[in-house]
């Protein structure tokens, strides 16, 4: 599938209400087989991305907070580094892409970054102590009506009022 990510960016928006059904397993291995293709690792570093599936975790009861702000959803995606020079923007960068490839797959995404229980996401993932986890996102079959909560947080987020393409975008000159 080749990816065209200007319109896939143009597509993409935050969604945090899921209809509750787990990743089809094609759906699961096209992301896995993405993430692990993926090469192109801004300054040298590399980011690992777990996919975290709430029935598959084994022995672990571990309950994964989303403070509410997430809700039917049974899958979720985390990227973690080492702690170094430009990890945060390496891991920005990665992430990115792959909320985007997930977007070409139709499926439904929402960065998190102060709306998730780190402590929780680090014990599903068995968190290393030199490493962090900055990012998670849940990623699913997103319901098209929004909850009034979700309204509420696009609203005083201004997530509807994008800035021009022309003054966030850039192609060989800043």
């Amino acid at each position: 599938m080749e990816i065209i990510y200007s319109e896939l960016i143009l597509r993409r928006r935050s969604k945090r209400t899921y209809d509750g059904r787990p990743l089809s397993q094609e759906d699961k291995i096209q992301m896995i087989d993405f993430i692990e293709q993926m090469d192109n690792k801004p300054f040298g570093l590399k980011t690992h991305f777990d996919i975290i599936e709430k029935g598959n975790m084994g022995e672990k009861k571990i309950k994964l907070g989303t403070y509410g702000f997430i809700k039917g959803t049974n899958s979720f995606i985390t990227a973690r580094s080492n702690q170094a020079d430009f990890s945060l923007e390496t891991l920005g960068y990665q992430m990115e892409k792959v909320i985007l490839h997930a977007t070409a797959l139709n499926l439904g995404t929402c960065w998190l970054g102060g709306t998730f229980n780190r402590g929780t996401f680090a014990n599903a993932i068995e968190l290393e102590n030199d490493e962090i986890l900055p990012i998670a996102s849940p990623i699913g079959y997103a319901l098209d009506k929004l909850r009034f909560g979700e309204k509420i947080v696009r609203l005083s987020a201004g997530s509807d009022n994008r800035k021009p393409w022309n003054e966030i975008f850039f192609s060989e000159d800043f």
